[in-house]
């Protein structure tokens, strides 16, 4: 029977499971949608999925099974029934392999923002360096938490034996002290990596401001390991509360983790959203003059049209052949040199001017500007 408590903890586990998984599906999704390939990072983030499954599936069966990690004072473990102590052992075997997997996904979460700040620096100096390095503490303290999980009860059959009384051991302190001393070492080296970037960028000072929140978002996963330990230490190290935190601070690692990528595609398709509109409204723009009625010609011979008391000057293909530009010649050379074509009609220089790549492929007829000399003749 599952006490209350228990209960609580298996609900935020498949919640916090759930919600990460949400995260980094909806990561890879958005990498398909958009057609781009799969990067390092990405690929680390879809492997992360199976530890944090598995993890999952574990910790449902250990804490409906229990531990070995009991108050022996207030439990007579002598008359428990036969099964209820199979249980118990079988919970306490899986318990060493949840926290193997738990460690397992922290990691990858951490491995895949270095892959992201591999693509962001290009690897350039000294920002190459010091993501090698993380590299290589990343894979010696994860080497290390798992030796100090499987390596602090011994003999090594003494992390699932009921009776006689264990020892201390089985709590774990010392694991969950590796574990966290780890954690945070290798956030704060996450977190340290890209502000010597931030702080040399000509940004504006709230462009850098967002960046720093962002990329300092990996204090939140520091401080949830710092707030759990003399919670769960204060509580026994019983495996409710360990849990607990721990799925926590799972769903905050992997928040950290996909919130620059996330952020990316989110500005990206702002910016493809903002670049169609404003081609809407160029198109109509050009649409609706070419629907105003023709009024007279100006003092170049060009037609003016009247739409509510505004006169719009419209260059049309007749003036460009007065001014004896070949058109299509002057656009091939425009859009091949990225320079605009230029004409002299009546001692007057013109010149079309196109202020971004979109205006050159989709705007007809071309803006005409005139130039006046120093003297003040156009």
């Amino acid at each position: 029977m599952l006490s209350q408590s228990n209960i609580s903890s298996i609900v935020v586990t498949y919640v916090c499971t759930f919600l990460s998984a949400i995260l980094i599906v909806t990561r890879l999704l958005f990498r398909f949608h958009r057609g781009e390939r799969m990067y390092t990072d990405d690929t680390w983030m879809g492997i992360s999925l199976a530890p944090l499954f598995i993890r999952l599936g574990i910790i449902h069966m250990v804490l409906v099974y229990g531990t070995n990690n009991i108050d022996f004072d207030k439990i007579n473990v002598m008359g428990m029934s036969e099964e209820e102590m199979h249980r118990r052992v079988v919970g306490s075997k899986l318990i060493l392999a949840s926290r193997v997997f738990y460690a397992g996904f922290l990691w990858c979460m951490k491995v895949c923002i270095l892959g992201f700040y591999e693509r962001l620096t290009a690897r350039s100096k000294p920002y190459g360096l010091l993501i090698d390095f993380t590299y290589l503490t990343c894979g010696i303290t994860f080497i290390a938490v798992i030796l100090g999980t499987v390596l602090e009860c011994r003999p090594f059959p003494v992390y699932w034996q009921m009776s006689p009384y264990p020892g201390e051991c089985v709590k774990a302190v010392a694991q969950l002290l590796t574990m966290a001393t780890f954690n945070i070492l290798t956030d704060a080296m996450l977190i340290l990596i890209p502000l010597p970037m931030v702080f040399k960028s000509r940004l504006p000072l709230i462009r850098k401001i967002q960046l720093l929140v962002l990329f300092g978002l990996g204090f939140f996963v520091m401080a949830v390991t710092i707030v759990r330990l003399p919670v769960i230490i204060g509580d026994q190290s019983v495996q409710k509360a360990r849990t607990l935190w721990a799925s926590i601070e799972c769903f905050v690692a992997c928040v950290v983790a996909n919130a620059p990528v996330l952020n990316s595609f989110i500005q990206k398709v702002r910016k493809h959203a903002a670049t169609e509109h404003n081609q809407y409204q160029l198109n109509s723009s050009y649409a609706r003059r070419r629907r105003m009625p023709v009024t007279g010609q100006d003092s170049v011979g060009s037609l003016t049209r009247n739409d509510e008391m505004i006169s719009v000057i419209e260059t049309r293909t007749e003036v460009v052949q007065k001014i004896d530009i070949n058109l299509d010649e002057s656009m091939s050379r425009s859009r091949s040199k990225k320079s605009p074509w230029r004409g002299d009609f009546l001692g007057t220089q013109i010149w079309t001017e196109s202020e971004t790549e979109t205006e050159n492929l989709y705007s007809y007829p071309p803006r005409v500007v005139l130039k006046t000399d120093r003297s003040g003749s156009v």
